[in-house]
């Protein structure tokens, strides 16, 4: 029973990595410019179906495509910024949901067209690989997402910390029109963050592709689980959105385990409700 638990619990926390780093985009996205994007998970589908059609028809391993991904997903975050971001910026987030909410639908039957309905999942060599350490059994996949997954955490972390593009958004997210006083092109702090979390989404989706089913609908799955994570973390923080995808992803496993995998999602969203309840705010903002 113990070590089917601590099995669970590492599973558990390599999903929830995963979860934290989507809601990191959403969470960056919100943090520094009060914007809500609810399409922030079918940014995740989108690169997962490019780098699952570089895969299946030219032999590319996703994980070599994030060379063309993360390029591409950039890109495609400053396109909508610029088309669709800029022109809600000073509406309410009524608006912004909405919009975004429109969004979603048309990425999703526009994959469903173009792709079909059907799951799809890059299955490469080492796709059903697990690494054994005891009677620890973590699958290759997975953990090599994980990896990949804090490696966004810390790359995001050192460049707002450190750059001065990255405490240019910081001063953008504390005080807007002060940011502009002092010189700071706010639309273009905007504009990189934008890019930053459709990046880091894109990332997410090219690497999941070896070892999760997709298909048009999973982006509303990951939307649930992004918007369950800030809640519970908290809108705008950055700690927040990965400790919130951490939980998820813990009480995912354990329950999985332990339970009914269906009732993974009751859980998670029973907690959203507690949290709600007794701080609104977030376990990390006041």
């Amino acid at each position: 029973m113990v070590e089917v638990t601590f099995n669970a619990l590492i599973n558990g926390l390599l999903y929830g990595s995963i979860w934290g780093v989507i809601a990191l985009g959403f969470t960056l996205i919100f943090g520094v410019m009060d914007f809500v994007n609810f399409a922030q998970g079918f940014f995740v589908v989108v690169p997962a179906y490019f780098s699952f059609l570089l895969f299946t028809r030219w032999g590319i391993d996703p994980y070599v495509s994030l060379i063309l991904v993360t390029p591409v997903s950039f890109a495609l975050g400053l396109l909508v910024y610029r088309y669709l971001g800029a022109r809600l910026l000073d509406e309410p987030h009524t608006a912004h949901i909405i919009v975004t909410l429109g969004l979603c639908f048309f990425i999703e039957n526009g994959v469903l067209l173009l792709a079909g309905g059907d799951l799809r999942s890059a299955v490469t060599s080492y796709t059903s690989e697990s690494i054994r350490l005891g009677a620890l059994i973590v699958s290759y996949p997975r953990l090599w997402a994980s990896l990949i997954a804090w490696a966004c955490v810390i790359g995001l972390f050192l460049f707002l910390k450190y750059t001065n593009l990255g405490k240019s958004m910081r001063a953008a997210a504390d005080n807007r029109e002060g940011a502009k006083i002092v010189g700071i092109y706010v639309d273009r702090v905007y504009l990189i963050a934008f890019g930053l979390s459709f990046m880091i989404a894109g990332m997410t989706g090219a690497v999941m592709i070896p070892f999760y089913l997709m298909n048009p609908f999973t982006g509303m799955d990951f939307l649930g689980k992004a918007f369950a994570a800030v809640i519970i973390g908290g809108l705008g923080s950055i700690p927040g959105a990965i400790v919130g995808g951490l939980i998820i992803g813990v009480v995912e496993s354990i329950a999985g385990v332990f339970l009914k995998a269906s009732l993974g999602n009751a859980l998670t969203f029973f907690i959203v409700i507690l949290v709600l309840i007794f701080k609104p705010s977030g376990l990390f903002t006041e």
